[in-house]
């Protein structure tokens, strides 16, 4: 079925135009049809035609595939926990939402776009301890061991197909050691060599700042010196860090800022 919004405008067609159409589409067509009979002809056709979507080249497809599986609504979140000034060297990416609903009309459209939506999709995650803002386990942790329990964290199955990750920094003063003791290593675990991400982005909340200025006695750099292990092929980006702190973290990961010379 063609949908209405990208129906031809009959009306705007001359009757030589429509019967024209109507002989294409038909094959066969009576001397006597006028303009109404024809238009009534043509939307009869268009509400029974089908699209062979998968009798398009592939290369079509994945230009579909592309349109339609692009998720990105970071810059937004982003701005709700740091704040303009603090964002210099920010360049926000171009918003766009993703309808996965494709994914369901064939086990051979799920295989060729799967991988698509992964790739250039941007999941973004609120890091509070071991849980994000909206109450989903992002990190599962499972204590063994007596008298001295220890704790082990792996990421969440799903969480190793994505390719593009930000994650917001908001963790209270004695949550500072989750990043090292428990987040970052899971991280490390889940996307190693093997299996990299493309990009990770790192961002700063206010939140954080103020804790790490209100105790001195942090240090800040203890919960990112186990970056240095992220993977070459990943891009570290900082948001919303002070320089020093930004400089900081590079140095101790081993990853130089990125010029933006040509």
């Amino acid at each position: 079925m063609t949908l209405p919004e990208f129906a031809l405008r009959y009306k705007d067609c001359t009757t030589e135009e429509l019967i024209e159409f109507l002989r294409q589409r038909s094959g066969n067509l009576r001397r006597d049809c006028n303009r109404s009979k024809c238009v009534k002809k043509l939307k009869r056709l268009d509400r029974k035609v089908t699209f062979r979507f998968l009798d398009m080249a592939p290369e079509l497809r994945n230009n579909v595939y592309e349109l339609l599986l692009n998720h990105n609504d970071e810059d937004a979140k982003i701005r709700r926990f740091t704040t303009v000034a603090k964002m210099s060297s920010y360049t926000p990416s171009p918003a766009s939402k993703a309808y996965p609903a494709i994914l369901r009309t064939s086990r051979e459209v799920y295989n060729e776009a799967r991988g698509i939506l992964y790739d250039q999709s941007v999941l973004f995650q609120t890091t509070c301890g071991r849980w994000n803002s909206n109450g989903t386990q992002l990190f599962q942790t499972s204590w063994y061991g007596a008298p001295w329990p220890t704790t082990q964290t792996t990421c969440h199955p799903d969480l190793r197909h994505i390719k593009h990750l930000t994650m917001a920094i908001n963790l209270h003063g004695h949550e500072m050691d989750y990043l090292s003791s428990l987040i970052l290593p899971a991280l490390l675990e889940a996307f190693g060599t093997d299996n990299p991400l493309k990009t990770l982005k790192l961002v700063c909340s206010q939140q954080s700042l103020m804790i790490v200025q209100a105790y001195p006695s942090l240090d800040p750099m203890r919960g990112f010196r186990l970056l240095l292990h992220l993977p070459a092929t990943t891009k570290l980006e900082l948001v919303g860090f002070p320089a020093a702190w930004e400089d900081e973290i590079r140095k101790v990961a081993d990853r130089p800022a990125q010029s933006n010379a040509v």
